[in-house]
């Protein structure tokens, strides 16, 4: 486990070498993985895969047919270029915005991630109608 969390704060660290962008996730992260909080292992590789395809994401150039539902993070850190809300001019199908409690990563954290999970819901049960 340690291993992995040094080789994911190296891998962080080169990536972000030289670049005046930081991203506050990653920063939070790294945090918790100094302090060697008792994070677990899978879930320190399902952030690195996470982080690593942000990093390789490349946005279709087309619009996507169906509507997108997105979760707006109330406290998110708003310090950064903010461009949350461009789904919207690829979303042929409607663009719908949910406020929630918490930042990126509160949300899905308790208490927040409850009121998340009823909000989730409601959204796939009016899918089914």
């Amino acid at each position: 486990s340690r291993r992995v969390k040094q080789r994911f704060i190296g891998q962080r660290t080169q990536e972000n070498h030289g670049s005046q962008k930081t991203n506050a996730t990653d920063a939070e992260i790294q945090r918790l993985l100094v302090n060697d909080s008792g994070v677990d292992e899978s879930l320190v590789r399902t952030v690195t895969a996470i982080l690593s395809a942000e990093q390789q994401y490349v946005p279709a150039q087309q619009e996507y047919p169906g509507k997108i539902t997105f979760f707006w993070a109330r406290d998110a850190k708003t310090s950064f270029e903010d461009n949350r809300l461009a789904w919207r001019r690829i979303a042929a199908g409607g663009f719908d915005v949910h406020v929630v409690p918490g930042n990126h990563t509160s949300m899905r954290e308790e208490p927040n991630v409850n009121l998340l999970a009823q909000e989730l819901k409601r959204c796939l049960d009016g899918a089914r109608i």
